[in-house]
């Protein structure tokens, strides 16, 4: 079908295609040379949309299969994929490894242990000629216990080989294998679906075709499948013919398309400033020709234009005689016209007023591309594994000691060696050893981990879903709500199932063209490698590293500058309107001592050099404006405006038609402004007229519908291609929005409600009849050479429409039947046509003097400077005798050219230029786009929790700075470092210089990633305390994380998902979170309405592609500012996970010294630890207490802790001797407890069971019977005849010893819900119900074992003393962990906390690296005493 359409219109094309100032003919000798260039070039067709997919779809199954097969060949012979990603760290040993010998204490120790104790478990009872019933059951009981402890190894052992497996497969380069496989799933559902309706299809289409023509403009404007045209970067125009072009036309249109879904041969335009998003080749050369070829990621600069193209631009006063004789000819194809004129509607020449744009072919896919780039960081692992790594080693050392110790205090016992088999005592060492090896700990960290992670995803679950989770799953107070236990149980078994299954799973939002709304999609897991639940909680620096995310969508008012009727200026502050809440902020904010580094970051200011001349509410002077004035903000806060959408269509399906009032109203904007001087009243008159204007351009004088009829484009008369014409529709077809133009127009007292006026209140008797649009070539000329990083937020916003100098609309007043003429633009353009001023204060015209015009486009340079968007006034009645020429004109779309030289301005004008002169100034307008209202506070809140916000700006210093000081950001001195590298001696224009200290006075901050280093290096630590990073570029922005992360920070970076150049940011930093804004910016249309317009999943799969090695994407720009939930669940996750490990290692460490001290006994029987209780113990209880223990919530001050540095300590003996004596000591009194119970279990039971072999082996025959009326204790536990004694007594009485013990740990146990908390601060029981539940259960447990074990008669015959002891031991062990051990930790604790505290809060440049405590620490390889574990 392609090459039939390629066919007719070759010819038709051909005929079209004319040379312009677009093309550069230096390559051939003449235009019929040209003319065949293009010919060429025209049967390179554009895409389909079907064409494109199909494209799409064969790069990822090519890119897919490559990858099968490299994992293939990895598997076998060991060669490395070039396309995974190389992590520094992805070959770190996880927490479950060894230096030389993976897992040497699993393989080497405990599974041949645990295989000993089976053996020895069947050998020692056949060795036994007879036994008796009990000697039989509980042989039974040890060989059943001594097989589930084999298991358990086994079992141990194949977790840690497959989780390690599998986190080495499944690293980051997992997510990219999860998109392209759920998205390839996705389009091959859609296609078989799509099939089955064919016939019905085309039938559709064969009617919809014939209104094609007619509906193409409407179709154009709608939004559905849109992406807006401002805030969205990586997003270009792309050419594409309709899905439904059966009849081969070849009609497309443009859209708007991210980056990663375009494919190679996509017709794009680019224009100057425009980055290539791969390798393309510009339409008017030819396929075979390398001219004009620009890489991927190069920037289009005047440079890169055509020859004759930069010789249009380049205005000479004196042209060549060549250029002179083309540019007689105005339509021609040299320099343009000199001269003020109309620019036809569908010409080249229009296109090259829209910043050079031209059409360019992709030479590549961007996605293969991105697939294929080869990512590298550096990742240091968390403290805490290399902790555990500390811990593991010296609990082998112990488990091997233990061992030892206990054999060798068994046969050093007397009789020890001879009754070593017989009395079963043979297992206490091998018991003592096993309960610090890694017999249960492989399990239960593994559990450990997935519950930590998963408490982390189920919060961020309705940050992350497509569902109104504002509304649903927040309470009144804006709080998120906590998780549901069945959410959070299903992502613990998806966490586990992830971490020892290699299966893909499928990716949420992107196997169907519907987006999923549904919040029980569960979100990505991330893989092990990523270290999620380890670095959340130890977050140090947060980084921003995109504007769209800190920054409000539009515009606020807030200077006003108006003719003065006392002579000169007079500048207006304008201020929000505020509410009751922010009324005690305002108040608070205007009690200060005139110092603005005391302020409050609300209501501090930059304050530049110069006269300032501006209204006071303390004085009434007027002072003539000086024009070296620089922009400063309101002495109030500027409150960001809400935002506001506009959306026709919601959930995926099309909403009912709305009436104009209605749809008016929903559209308005809450916030509005006031002017700050109270006698502004005064200049009513002046104000009426702005406000009139601010309304024409801001609310619009025409509905939605009149105003697609008056910007329906004219048809083509053929001089240029229809690629090229739909080109000018798609640039022309929407003005950038005015909304601070509506904000200013509502606070002078225009209202747009319907009242008596009409529908549309004060502006329904004001109708819109022509609007024209001014270009200055002077200005055009500089913005195309203007550097990327002097480009203003609003500027860049609206980059990608036709950017207009001023604009002019003409009126009809229906009251008094005559036109006005408004115009609002560029202070350059609109004075040039204004000879005079009106002055409200006295309601007089006034010539404009030359004074004046130059304070007002001084003003307006230096506020440019300070990145506001500039607009200026003008308006005057229109003549009778110009009714006619404005009649004719209706329904063009006319653009008018100023391409005056400098050395004739009055030259003359044509067309409809005499209808915008003389007109009357009125005043300019100064606008700054604000922070947003939640960045304030969550600055706030990251500087309370100890997390250093960082702000990286692409734009310089001075633009970046007034935003910067509205966000709370310091910016006084030593407060800013530009990322962009300067030549040695050379200055840096755009950076702030003052007569106070100011950025660039008393200090000289690097310049540049290199430089930055070696400051760092040579001088002291000021960049790294520095939180706002100017002039930046995706790949400076990487180098800073990565110097971060030398200097210990552990970094989070956030960004916009969309973006593929946040992909080297998102990598290289710790932890990534990407937000996903084209969800809430795009609409769509009914499921299989939308194959000619983006689709679901496909905006999908850009946001999940193009973050794949984030941690989590977060959906809507309001999300990121519950990142702060997500760290403070992160830190409760790691604080509660670190907690349950230091109580089961505890536990593990005091049934190891329990084992140790049975031979120790003062009793001749040794006691024999019943093995089913030991298992109960260690395989049951202690697991299920300490992951209990991992649901603790944070406390309320949580977030106002400063957490530690990943800094690289070695954790020996001499650094950590506070926590291992603290943990020996937390450990020893509940192992020895028991051993006292048990002494007086066991005399109270020999006389209980067996009073007789007592009454005759223990007991002196002199007193005989009077010793047995007393039934002393020391006899029996000293009586030699027990020393190979087995009965009941004995066995009840080690039965009730680990009881005991068990007791003793439950009760404990209560100590580790809050690691430095006091119980009496807090009942554990109120943040940890589960604690309480798996507390219970153990005692059931217990209770259970007890009785089912225990000989009968056994409780009756114990003392009412012994029970008194029994329970008050564990409360005894409790007290003492809380009184003496907890304290002593929660005081250093504290300390450690306000050093941490101290180093955060230094100023800037009073503390430097190299004098600080922690390099002599690191020179001497000790380790801090500020150890998470206790």
């Amino acid at each position: 079908m392609m090459k039939n359409q390629e066919t007719q219109h070759e010819g038709k094309d051909a005929a079209s295609l004319q040379p312009s100032p677009l093309q550069d003919p230096s390559s051939s000798g003449d235009g019929k040379n040209n003319i065949e260039n293009e010919v060429a070039v025209s049967n390179q067709s554009p895409l389909s949309w079907t064409e494109a997919r199909d494209r799409l779809r064969c790069k990822l199954e090519q890119w897919k299969e490559e990858r099968k097969q490299y994992r293939r060949n990895s598997s076998a012979d060991m060669i490395i994929d070039p396309y995974d990603d190389q992590d520094d760290d992805k070959n770190e040993e996880l927490i479950f490894s060894w230096k030389s010998l993976e897992d040497p204490d699993l393989l080497l120790v405990t599974i041949p242990m645990a295989a000993l104790h089976t053996l020895l478990s069947f050998i020692l009872p056949a060795t036994t000629i007879k036994q008796s019933q009990d000697e039989a059951q509980f042989t039974k009981r040890q060989q059943a216990a001594a097989i589930l402890l084999l298991g358990s190894s086994l079992f141990s052992t194949w977790i840690t080989k497959r989780r390690r497996k599998v986190s080495r497969e499944t690293d980051r380069s997992i997510e990219r294998r999860r998109c392209v496989s759920a998205f390839l799933d996705g389009m091959t559902k859609s296609q078989s679906d799509d099939s089955d309706d064919d016939d019905d299809e085309k039938v559709k289409l064969d009617s919809d075709t014939n209104n094609h023509d007619v509906n193409s403009m409407e179709s154009m404007l709608d939004n559905v499948g849109a992406i807006p045209r401002k805030n969205v970067e990586d997003v270009h125009s792309t050419y594409r013919i309709s899905c439904s072009d059966i009849d081969g036309k070849g009609e497309g249109q443009w859209h708007r398309i991210p980056t990663l879904l375009l494919v190679e041969g996509d017709f794009i335009a680019l224009k100057v400033g425009d980055t290539a998003p791969a390798k393309c080749r510009p339409l008017s050369s030819s396929s075979s020709s390398d001219d004009g070829i620009i890489e991927a990621g190069e920037r289009l600069t005047v440079q890169s234009l055509p020859k004759m193209t930069k010789e249009t631009l380049v205005f000479h006063d004196t042209p060549t005689p060549k250029a002179a004789k083309n540019s007689n000819q105005k339509g021609g194809g040299g320099l343009l016209p000199q001269g003020r004129y109309s620019v036809k509607y569908h010409s080249n020449e229009l296109l090259l007023l829209a910043n050079g744009v031209r059409i360019f072919v992709l030479l590549e896919t961007p996605i293969d591309l991105f697939l294929r780039k080869e990512q590298t960081a550096k990742h240091r692992p968390p403290a805490v594994l290399r902790q555990g790594k500390a811990i593991r080693i010296a609990f082998f050392i112990i488990g091997l000691s233990s061992f030892f110790l206990t054999l060798l205090f068994l046969l050093v016992r007397p009789g020890g060696a001879q009754g070593f088999f017989q009395s079963y005592t043979c297992f206490l060492p091998i018991w003592a050893a096993l309960s610090v090896l890694p017999i249960t700990s492989p399990v239960y960290l593994y559990l450990l981990e997935s519950i930590g992670t998963s408490r982390i995803l189920a919060t961020a679950h309705p940050l992350a879903s497509n569902q109104k989770w504002n509304r649903e799953l927040m309470d009144r107070g804006g709080t998120l709500i906590k998780p549901s236990a069945r959410l959070l149980f299903r992502y613990i078994t998806a966490t586990c199932s992830s971490r020892i299954v290699t299966t893909l799973p499928i990716r949420k939002g992107l196997s169907s063209k519907k987006v999923e709304s549904s919040s029980d999609t569960l979100l990505n897991i991330p893989p092990a490698s990523l270290y999620l639940l380890e670095k959340l909680g130890v977050v140090t620096a947060l980084t921003l590293i995109d504007d769209e995310l800190a920054c409000d969508p539009f515009s606020t008012p807030q200077q006003l500058l108006i003719p003065s009727g006392q002579g000169g200026l007079k500048l207006l502050d304008l201020c929000p309107v505020y509410e009751e809440e922010d009324d005690a902020d305002a108040s608070e904010g205007t009690e200060h001592n005139g110092n603005t580094n005391n302020q409050s970051p609300r209501v501090r200011r930059s304050n530049s050099a110069g006269d300032v001349s501006s209204d006071s509410d303390d004085s009434n002077d007027e002072t003539r404006f000086n024009f070296n004035h620089s922009f400063y903000a309101p002495r109030k806060t500027l409150r960001s405006i809400r935002k506001y959408k506009k959306k026709k269509f919601a959930g995926g399906k099309v909403r009912e038609e709305k009436g104009e009032e209605e749809e008016r109203e929903e559209t308005k904007i809450s916030s509005e402004v006031q002017f700050e001087d109270p006698q502004w009243w005064k200049f009513l008159p002046s104000l009426k007229c702005i406000g009139l204007v601010a309304s024409a351009f801001g609310e619009g004088l025409l509905t939605a519908e009149k105003r697609k009829k008056k910007m329906a484009p004219n048809s083509s008369d053929g001089s240029i291609s229809k690629p090229k014409t739909s080109l000018i529709d798609h640039l022309c077809c929407v003005e950038r929005e005015r909304n601070q133009l509506r904000l200013l127009s509502q606070c002078i007292g225009f209202d747009t409600a319907p009242n008596e006026s009409g529908s549309r209140g004060d502006l329904s008797c004001f109708v819109e009849r022509l609007r024209l649009h001014i270009i200055s070539s002077n200005l055009l000329r500089e913005r195309m050479q203007l550097d990327s990083h002097a480009m203003g937020l609003e500027e860049f916003r609206n980059w990608s429409l036709l950017y207009t100098d001023a604009d002019v609309v003409f009126v009809k007043d229906k009251r008094s039947g005559g036109d006005l003429i408004l115009s609002c633009g560029d202070s350059r353009v609109v004075t040039k046509l204004c000879p005079d001023c009106f002055q409200g204060e006295n309601s007089t015209i006034s010539p404009l003097t030359a004074g004046d015009r130059k304070v007002i486009n001084n003003t307006q340079k230096e506020w440019m400077l300070s990145d506001l968007d500039v607009q200026a006034f003008s308006y005057a009645p229109l003549p009778y005798t110009a009714d006619q020429k404005i009649g004719s004109a209706k329904g063009k779309g006319i653009y008018l050219l100023d391409n005056a030289p400098a050395s004739n301005p009055h030259i003359p004008s044509h067309d409809y230029w005499g209808l915008v002169k003389h007109q009357i100034f009125l005043g300019l307008l100064g606008s700054s786009v604000g922070p947003r209202k939640e960045i304030e506070p969550f600055i706030h809140s990251c500087n309370d929790a100890g997390v250093r916000f960082v702000y990286f700006s692409p734009r310089n210093m001075r633009r970046t700075k007034e935003l910067a000081s509205q966000m709370g950001l310091d910016v006084a001195w030593n407060c800013c470092i530009s990322l962009r590298p300067l030549e040695e001696g050379a200055d840096d224009n755009f950076r702030m210089t003052s007569n106070y200290a100011d950025w660039d006075v008393n200090a000289k901050l690097p310049h540049g990633v290199e430089d930055v280093k070696r400051h760092l290096e040579e001088v002291d630590n000021v960049p790294l305390l520095v939180s706002l990073y100017t002039d930046v570029s995706k790949k400076t922005t990487a180098e800073m994380v990565d110097v971060f992360q030398d200097y210990n920070d552990t970094v989070l970076a956030v960004g916009l998902s969309h973006l593929p150049g946040n992909q080297k940011v998102f990598f290289g930093s710790d932890i990534a979170i990407g937000v996903d804004v084209l969800s809430e910016e795009v609409s769509f249309a009914e499921e299989g309405k939308g194959c000619d317009t983006l689709m679901p999943s496909e905006v999908a799969f850009v946001s999940s592609i193009s973050t794949w090695s984030s941690s989590i994407n977060l959906v809507g720009s309001q999300a990121m500012y519950h990142i702060l939930e997500i760290i403070r669940i992160g830190r409760s996750s790691l604080e509660a996970a670190v907690t349950s490990v230091g109580f089961f290692f505890t536990g593990c460490l005091s049934y190891c010294i329990f084992a140790v001290l049975c031979p120790c006994t003062v009793a001749t029987s040794v006691p024999i630890i019943p093995p089913l209780g030991s298992f109960l113990y260690n395989q049951v209880i202690l697991p299920m207490i300490g992951l209990s223990l991992a649901f603790t919530d944070g406390s309320n001050e949580f977030m106002s802790r400063v957490p530690s540095k990943n800094e690289s300590f070695r954790y020996s003996w001499r650094g950590s001797r506070r926590i291992y004596f603290n943990g020996l000591l937390r450990a020893f009194l509940p192992a020895v407890v028991p051993h006292f119970l048990y002494l007086i279990a066991l005399g109270e039971l020999m006389w209980e069971f067996d009073p007789q072999f007592v009454s005759e082996k223990c007991l002196l025959s002199s007193n005989n019977s009077e010793q047995v009326a007393r039934r002393p204790l020391s006899p029996v536990i000293r009586c030699e005849a027990l020393r190979n004694y087995r009965g009941d007594a004995t066995e009840s009485a080690s039965v009730i010893m680990l009881a005991s013990l068990i007791l003793c740990t439950c009760v404990a146990s209560a100590s580790f819900v809050f690691r430095t908390e006091l119980i009496r601060s807090e009942p554990p029981w109120k943040r940890n119900h589960m604690w309480v539940g798996s507390l219970i259960s153990s005692l059931i447990l217990l209770t259970i074992y007890m009785s089912t074990v225990l000989a009968e008669g056994s409780v009756a015959a114990l003392p009412w003393y012994f029970f008194a002891l029994f329970l008050l031991t564990p409360f005894i062990c409790l007290l003492i962990n809380e009184k003496i051990l907890k304290n002593s930790d929660r005081l250093i604790d504290r300390r450690n906390e306000m050093m941490r505290r101290l180093q955060f809060e230094t100023k800037l440049g009073m503390w430097s690296p190299k004098e600080s405590q922690h390099v002599n620490i690191q020179q001497t390889n000790m380790q801090p005493d500020d150890s998470p574990i206790v």
